[in-house]
């Protein structure tokens, strides 16, 4: 009963669970846009025996939640005090009404990324700098500028800076000949702290040659290498985009990334949203006019469309008339001396860069945003998260140790400088901030603090036992969490009455042992317990992770995400009194998940029988 990962450079059907029987269910049934399961997905060779056909039971679980179908969520029982804000179909977030699943579409899988030429002047005439090289001006190539560039020592290095976001794969490309020499060249790449090469085979013709490196979210070096002194090449047209293949040569001397053209995304994905109880601390989240004004700032609310679709987001504007104005809003605020988060929607205006401080006793936490591309950089020991929502918002996630946390302050910022020009300004929504590691939906506020309360999604009643089976039973969950801190249930099957944890099942995402790990744990009576930690099965926070669980006398099956199947026995199953099961939390309503669940179905029958 191994749930397989699908490889990329084959048919996503071969992926699945599979047991004794070869049950092999497509990673794909649960793929965006694929909202139901399709036999026809199923790979052939593994699915069925020639002699008897299980198409009958492969096609009837008795328990499907497929949150792309809304009728199969019929059967959960939602309690939730209040409303509170999910992500609706158009991409706005909207309000739920209290006591409802909140159905939650997510953006789809990126197809392509936004694309930036990153090389701020391709013309050579700022910012790159020698390292035991001199330069001066060629011919050009193609209507471009070009550089000859002499090594006057052994690793010689002629580069220019430019920004990343942390994880991006980036592709370096220019156009290259040799004027002199016969040693080695390469291209120059990487962070500014441990900048890497590529060796790359260079002629007296000009060729466009290219490498490929990940960024590190800080400035990185781009450029050419050489190592035998003497040496002279030419270069033209430098470009640093996004992506695994170099595009068209765009020339740029603005000194900043320059667009090239907009990320793609596949459809969004609907999933149920489960979050615990969370507060919103700051009593103003969206009116920014009664936030404190220092130096030449002005805000004008309701100035453009934000991410709830309405024209409710504020404009914040630089109003001095000269180069090095400075201003700023800020928020008192007086937290408990614990982690936190501080979340905030901005859209770039007249100007692309907006600066957050976090204002603390002893010591400040700086983060300068790039509107543009999310790329960030700053001071102080911070996590932060920059995601595209859409219609060029950005959602800014900033979590930190808030001890002695006394103001936040958002400015219009230069780049990469505490000040910026008059009349800059950028666009502002939806402030947050509140205790824990992970930013949350969104809680608006006007006027007081606002607590959200947490999702209870159950099953229960007939219609939990009717499609239980006490003796044996496959279930099946794809699920994303947000944390990866203690504990965090995807489900959990129990009694309503006496110990619910005296017999059950549960599944969950845990920091055991220092990893983030998938395990599972099913008990009797309190005593007979299997719990489980693949060795394989950690995760990746954000991250779809895919989990299968085979139950019956004798045989418990676990697998996730492709890891080793494990298959101990002389295990008992759980007492028949399993009469409930909770979605994203315990019995008890604690230890949230704080994700999303994309699908969950249960079968009736232990793996080997399907």
């Amino acid at each position: 009963m191994k749930l397989q990962r699908p490889d990329p450079g084959i048919d996503a059907a071969k992926s699945g669970l599979h047991g004794k029987a070869g049950i092999f269910f497509n990673a794909g049934l649960l793929e965006k846009g694929e909202p139901r399961f399709d036999l026809q997905d199923l790979d052939p060779y593994l699915v069925f025996d020639s002699r008897e056909s299980m198409l009958g039971t492969l096609e009837n679980p008795t328990l499907d939640l497929d949150p792309a179908t809304p009728s199969t969520l019929d059967v959960i029982t939602a309690t939730r005090a209040g409303t509170a804000t999910y992500t609706d179909p158009d991409g706005n977030i909207a309000t739920a009404s209290a006591d409802t699943v909140r159905v939650d579409y997510t953006q789809g899988a990126e197809l392509t990324p936004t694309v930036f030429q990153r090389v701020g002047y391709t013309d050579f005439s700022q910012n790159w700098s020698n390292t035991n090289t001199s330069d001066v001006a060629g011919s050009g190539y193609t209507g471009e500028a070009s550089r000859i560039v002499t090594a006057n020592s052994s690793t010689a290095k002629y580069f220019i800076s430019v920004s990343s976001v942390n994880a991006v794969v980036y592709t370096l490309s220019f156009y290259i000949r040799r004027i002199s020499g016969s040693g080695t060249i390469s291209a120059y790449h990487g962070s500014a702290a441990n900048g890497n090469q590529t060796d790359i085979t260079v002629t007296s013709e000009w060729t466009r040659q290219q490498v490929t490196f990940t960024g590190d979210g800080g400035n990185i070096l781009a450029g050419v290498r050489i190592v035998t002194s003497g040496d002279q090449v030419e270069i033209a047209m430098p470009q640093v985009e996004e992506g695994t293949t170099a595009s068209d040569f765009v020339a740029n001397t603005t000194g900043s990334p320059k667009f090239i053209a907009s990320a793609t995304y596949g459809p969004r994905v609907p999933m149920i949203l489960v979050e615990p109880s969370a507060t919103n601390l700051l009593s103003y989240s969206e009116d920014f006019s009664v936030w404190v004004k220092a130096g030449e700032i002005e805000t004008t609310t309701n100035f453009t469309v934000s991410p709830d679709g309405t024209q409710n987001a504020t404009k914040l504007e630089l109003t001095g008339s000269s180069s090095g104005t400075d201003g700023k809003i800020s928020f008192p605020v007086s937290t408990a001396s614990q982690t936190h988060t501080f979340s905030v929607y901005a859209k770039k205006g007249s100007h692309n860069y907006i600066y957050i401080w976090m204002a603390i006793t002893g010591g400040n936490i700086t983060r300068w945003i790039n509107l543009d591309d999310g790329s960030h950089s700053g001071s102080g020991t911070a996590t932060l998260k920059t995601t595209e929502v859409g219609n060029d918002w950005w959602k800014i996630e900033y979590t930190f140790d808030a001890t002695n946390l006394y103001n936040i302050r958002l400015e219009v910022a230069g780049n990469f400088i505490s000040t910026g020009t008059g009349g800059d300004n950028v666009y502002i929504w939806g402030a947050q901030l509140e205790a824990g590691s992970v930013a949350t939906s969104y809680i608006p506020t006007s006027g007081s603090t606002v607590t959200r309360a947490a999702d209870d999604l159950v099953i229960s009643g007939s219609d939990f036992t009717d499609a239980y089976n006490a003796s044996e039973g496959t279930f099946y969950v794809e699920s994303v969490t947000d944390s990866a801190l203690g504990a965090r249930y995807i489900f959990q099957a129990s009694s309503s009455t006496g110990n619910p944890y005296s017999n059950r099942h549960t599944v969950y995402y845990s920091d055991h042992q220092n990893l983030q790990r998938v395990g599972v744990v099913s008990t009797k009576d309190n005593a007979s317990q299997f719990s489980a930690f693949p060795s394989s099965s950690q995760f990746t926070v954000g991250t779809l992770t895919r989990s299968a669980f085979s139950y019956k006398t004798g045989d418990f099956r676990f697998s996730t995400d492709g890891g080793a199947e494990l298959t101990p026995s002389g295990l008992k199953v759980p007492s028949p009194t399993i009469n409930q099961i909770h979605l994203g939390a315990s019995h008890a309503g604690t230890v949230s998940m704080n994700g999303h669940l994309k699908r969950l179905i249960y079968w009736p029958l232990h793996s080997d029988s399907l």
